[in-house]
C-alpha cells in the first residue's frame, strides 16, 4: 500500500498502491465496495475533494487522474510533471489541487481542480515531495520532502514562508526515525 484516504463524510475509505488500482472500502462493515482500474503504474497518493465528488490519484506515469468518486468515471487527466508524482492535496475550498513530484521533478504544481489547467509551479525542494497539506483556511500549503525539510508556502503567491529542518527524511509529515506501532484491525 502506498496511500489511504477517507471520503469527507467518512463512509468510504480508499487505498492505492503498486498494483495500479484504487480500492474502495466500507470502514464500518470492513467490506470491499469497488475497484477502480485505469492507472498504468503505481498509484502513489489518493485524496478526495472536500465535497467528496472527486477522487485524485497520483501516478508514477507523471499524471494525476481525477475520478468521479461515485461513478468511477475518469473526469480528467493532469499532465505536466517531469517525473513520478508522490503527493496530492485539495485546497479546503476544492478549487485547487496541489501535486508534489519525485526526482527528477521536485516541483509543486497547482492545478485548477475544475478545468484541469495548470495554475502555478513552485520550485524549492531538492528531492521528492512526499506529503502535501493545505492549512484549514487554505492560505498555506505545507510540503514535506526527502531533502529533510518541511516548507510552508503562501498558497496564493507561492512565496516560501518558512523552512523547517529535520535530521531524517520526512514522510507524511513525520521524520523517518519515528516508529509507528503496528495494529491489526478487525481480528
Amino acid at each position: 500500500m502506498k496511500s489511504v484516504a477517507f471520503s469527507p463524510d467518512g463512509r468510504t475509505l480508499v487505498s492505492s498502491g503498486e498494483d495500479q488500482v484504487i480500492q474502495f472500502w466500507d470502514p464500518v462493515t470492513e467490506q470491499h465496495k469497488a475497484t477502480l482500474t485505469g492507472h498504468t503504474l503505481s498509484v502513489n497518493a489518493v485524496t478526495f475533494s472536500p465535497d467528496g465528488k472527486t477522487l485524485a490519484g497520483a501516478n508514477d506515469d507523471k499524471s494525476i487522474y481525477l475520478w468521479d468518486a461515485h461513478t468511477g468515471h475518469l473526469q480528467n487527466t493532469l499532465t505536466g510533471h517531469g517525473g513520478r508524482i508522490l503527493s496530492v492535496a485539495f485546497s479546503p475550498d476544492g478549487e485547487t489541487l496541489a501535486s508534489g513530484g519525485g526526482n527528477p521533478d521536485t516541483a509543486i504544481h497547482f492545478w485548477d481542480a475544475h478545468t484541469a489547467q495548470p495554475k502555478a509551479t513552485i520550485i524549492g525542494h531538492k528531492y521528492g515531495i512526499e506529503s502535501l497539506v493545505f492549512s484549514p483556511d487554505g492560505n498555506t500549503l505545507v510540503s514535506a520532502s526527502w531533502d529533510n525539510t518541511v516548507r510552508l508556502w503562501d498558497a496564493q503567491t507561492g512565496a516560501n514562508r518558512a523552512i523547517l529542518g529535520d535530521t531524517q527524511d520526512v514522510y507524511a509529515g513525520l521524520p523517518a526515525a519515528v516508529k509507528i506501532p503496528q495494529f491489526t484491525y478487525g481480528m
